[in-house]
């Protein structure tokens, strides 16, 4: 319903037409809306576009969708009616965290065999350092040593990543608290008949009371090489690590347009795990290193990253560049309609990275309960190889969805309005419903929502 001026009816009003005429209409019940943390303004924007109203008190449980950037406590899945939509699925972590992706990816390759191989090796530091040492050492002195990427577990946005050439650079020192030994002791420690202290006895200097291999401080010569290598700026500076990290083997032959390296970021709706129903956007986004791809220097993120968070640092960023022009993100619709006999322009690669999405979720589904009314987002990284083979580099739970270019504005704003329509929320009438505090945000600038089509979002 709308007043003479075109504006959107408040509560308020509702209340008062319902008091007058002596009802309620259920269909017509106001629509609301929450968001809580980070939330980018776009998810509001179309939201009120829609006809929603945002609910401010953060103590009500009347809402129709609530839009979190963080993850939702059980107690409030629980606390959730099943008609009430929320932004993510319980234990999805199983795929969104970098060490439990590939710890599930194994899993499910162990059963059902190499179809689950779309994942570059990966190891999970310190854990697994004695096994990637291990790994490495039984390569063939005639082969080219691979590149290795290393980043954070639970990180995001290109924080803390670098890469290196041998395993070497990474040494016990920087794993020391939680590194396993390579081999434990095979008779338990003695001890005194009075019950005395384990470090009664000769033990070996380079485990701790629990068998784990310990290093206090590096050796000289491993300490002078490094500081060599680092002056001679042959390898990345390593750092104590204080979190878990994953070090992956980099895809050093990827796709490249004008010479710059390019992964795509995949927008992938999930609604439900049991059965698995799960759609993809039907488009995505391109984003480019803003420097050439330049395998002698891997010390150089803007020609080895493709984070835009990275990227708009670059003294690049904003230059108009060969192919690419300025900014470093295209959205891939545009850029097929420019080059519609470019390489990603294949079925075959869509269908791979159809059965890429679809395997990864499946690799949780059996342990994702599900209340009805969730629906999550999820960002697929993904890279594809010169031989069209595409590897999966990580799953976002909270995919970025702030608008800083063009390509942003022609991607992410139908694809929320899209989701919105798409989740199907049902109109409802709240017992006792409150009035939001405020029924709009201020009238800020901002873009209207496109046209919904019905084939914005494709089956997998």
């Amino acid at each position: 319903m709308k007043t003479m001026g075109g504006l959107p009816e408040s509560p308020e009003e509702r209340r008062n037409r319902q008091d007058g005429n002596g009802e309620a209409s259920t269909s017509n019940a106001t629509l609301l809306f929450r968001v809580t943390g980070n939330v980018p303004d776009l998810i509001a924007h179309v939201f009120e576009a829609k006809g929603y109203f945002e609910q401010e008190d953060e103590e009500s449980g009347v809402w129709h969708v609530h839009w979190r950037a963080g993850r939702f406590k059980p107690s409030e899945y629980a606390a959730a009616n099943p008609l009430q939509r929320v932004n993510h699925f319980p234990k999805t972590t199983g795929i969104t965290k970098k060490d439990a992706l590939l710890r599930n990816l194994r899993r499910m390759r162990g059963i059902h065999g190499p179809v689950f191989n779309f994942l570059p090796e990966s190891y999970i530091l310190p854990n697994e350092y004695m096994m990637l040492v291990r790994n490495c050492e039984q390569q063939s002195p005639d082969e080219p040593k691979p590149i290795w990427i290393l980043k954070p577990t639970d990180s995001s946005q290109g924080r803390k990543i670098f890469l290196i050439r041998d395993v070497s650079e990474i040494s016990y020192g920087h794993f020391a608290n939680s590194m396993t030994a390579d081999h434990l002791l095979s008779d338990p420690p003695p001890t005194s008949g009075t019950g005395g202290s384990l470090y009664s006895y000769e033990k070996d200097p380079k485990l701790d009371e629990k068998g784990r291999a310990i290093q206090t401080e590096l050796d000289m010569s491993t300490t002078l090489r490094m500081l060599k290598s680092r002056l001679n700026k042959t390898v990345t500076p390593c750092v104590k690590f204080t979190e878990a990290h994953l070090i992956q083997r980099y895809v050093d032959r990827p796709i490249c347009f004008c010479g710059y390296k390019l992964d795509l970021r995949l927008y992938v709706l999930l609604l439900s795990a049991q059965p698995l129903r799960v759609y993809w956007f039907n488009d995505c986004l391109m984003r480019f290193a803003t420097q050439k791809y330049n395998l002698n220097d891997l010390e150089n993120n803007y020609s080895h990253l493709t984070n835009t968070s990275i990227n708009k640092n670059s003294a690049s960023y904003g230059t108009d560049k060969e192919g690419i022009r300025a900014g470093c993100k295209w959205s891939l619709l545009h850029f097929m309609r420019e080059h519609p006999t470019h390489t990603l322009n294949s079925k075959l690669l869509w269908d791979r990275i159809k059965a890429i999405v679809n395997l990864t979720l499946l690799s949780i589904a059996g342990s994702i309960p599900d209340n009805g009314g969730c629906f999550e987002l999820l960002g697929y990284d993904i890279i594809v190889d010169e031989s069209l083979k595409p590897w999966l580099l990580e799953v976002n739970a909270s995919p970025s969805l702030g608008i800083e270019s063009e390509a942003d504005t022609a991607v992410k704003q139908p694809l929320i309005s899209n989701l919105v329509d798409f989740i199907n929320v049902v109109r409802k009438t709240f017992d006792a419903p409150k009035a939001p505090s405020s029924p709009r945000r201020s009238d800020r600038p901002r873009p209207g929502p496109r046209a919904t089509t019905a084939r914005s979002w494709r089956r997998c």
